[in-house]
């Protein structure tokens, strides 16, 4: 999520198409439910999921952008929903650590 999220919009409105064609298994995962994910990240710069896919699974993820603005990869944490809700400032914080770390050595 973090990898679409940290996408160019017109780039990002061509992969959530394709995107949503494909997970008709999860009915749960909504061209809604990702559009305010999407607006999560533009407005914190990372990702969290919770309870959407598994109950009781959470994820946050943070996109790797390299020094040129080149979308990279992503880190990401899952784990149970509870364990992530309370440390997630934490995590991010940790998380945003080491994507420095990454783009120092790109």
């Amino acid at each position: 999520m973090a990898l679409l999220a940290a996408l160019p919009s017109s780039e990002r409105d061509a992969v959530l198409a394709i995107t949503l064609g494909r997970i008709s298994e999860y009915p749960s995962v909504t061209a809604e439910a990702l559009t305010q994910h999407i607006e999560h990240y533009d407005k914190h710069g990372y990702v969290a999921m919770y309870d959407l896919i598994v109950d009781k699974m959470a994820a946050v993820g943070l996109p790797v952008i390299d020094n040129n603005g080149h979308l990279r990869g992503s880190i990401s944490i899952v784990a149970l929903s509870e364990r992530i809700r309370s440390r997630e400032t934490e995590l991010i914080d940790s998380m945003r650590t080491e994507v420095d770390q990454i783009v120092k050595t790109l």
